[in-house]
């Protein structure tokens, strides 16, 4: 077998492994394929982490100005991390104003951020709103996160109706721990794809229920500020397997009603650069 197959049979095997293979089988009604997306959401908090921007020369949770979310992917020919447009913008116009400024990464609970101001950008894209970052595969590893190995690249599009699970982490979930280190609890919800245009598709909860899921403890969140960049990821509505689930794109604004705009996936090469 070429080396290239058993890399992606490799990748491919870890990516269902942490999606919970075996977890489901056919699903059939709304109310179960909600069930079954919570069973998936749990693994793919290892794909996600929290990006902030501090201030301080050494910071700390209170230097922190503002913060979004980043998704690690590895497409089979390069590894990268996929964040909006306005963030790392939003980050430069800091560090041009002051040098000390820093853009860090979270890792598994309780591990201290880690910095990845100098990672080099692969692409961005002011109107699609997106931003792909070179993150070392070591530095990944060390915070105990991992890379999305998906199926192909790029991915299938999301169609109008599919149910959408998404994870990110909201600034009203950074938190300081005893130690004074910045902490982060993530967040998930279920929605619905109810439209799709050529640079991004719609999430919204129609029926306004709460499909929105915090970490026991937490207060029930009033704001989804934080939470660019969450990667979301569709489920086809004929079966419902981890084979049956993908990530078709990023969040980047939140629109009216609480419904938020996705940029699509497709608009990254393999390479980490925009179409």
């Amino acid at each position: 077998m070429p080396r290239r197959n058993r890399d992606r049979k490799r990748r491919n095997r870890e990516t269902r492994r942490q999606l919970g293979e075996g977890q489901a089988a056919v699903v059939v009604g709304a109310r179960a394929a909600r069930n079954f997306a919570l069973s998936v959401e749990k693994g793919l908090d290892h794909f996600t982490a929290m990006l902030a921007i501090t201030t301080g020369k050494s910071p700390t949770a209170n230097d922190v100005v503002a913060n979004a979310t980043g998704t690690l992917i590895n497409t089979g020919k390069n590894q990268f991390l996929v964040t909006n447009h306005h963030v790392y913008a939003e980050f430069q116009s800091h560090r041009d104003k002051n040098p000390h400024s820093k853009l860090i990464m979270s890792g598994a609970h309780g591990m201290r951020f880690l910095d990845i101001s100098e990672a080099k950008c692969l692409g961005a894209d002011k109107a699609f709103d997106l931003a792909v970052l070179s993150v070392p595969p070591l530095t990944v590893f060390n915070q105990r996160k991992l890379f999305l190995c998906p199926e192909k690249w790029p991915p299938p599009r999301a169609e109008k109706g599919m149910l959408a699970v998404l994870v990110g982490y909201p600034g009203e979930g950074r938190n300081v721990e005893q130690s004074g280190a910045l902490g982060a609890s993530p967040l998930s919800a279920v929605m619905r794809v109810v439209s799709v245009s050529e640079r991004h598709f719609v999430i919204a909860d129609e029926d306004q229920d709460a499909h929105v899921f915090v970490p026991k403890g937490q207060k029930p969140l009033t704001s989804f500020g934080g939470i660019s960049g969450s990667g979301v990821y569709v489920i086809c509505p004929k079966g419902v397997t981890s084979d049956d689930v993908w990530l078709a794109g990023f969040v980047y604004e939140e629109g009216p009603g609480h419904s938020l705009m996705v940029a699509h996936a497709d608009h990254i090469n393999a390479d980490g650069t925009i179409r």
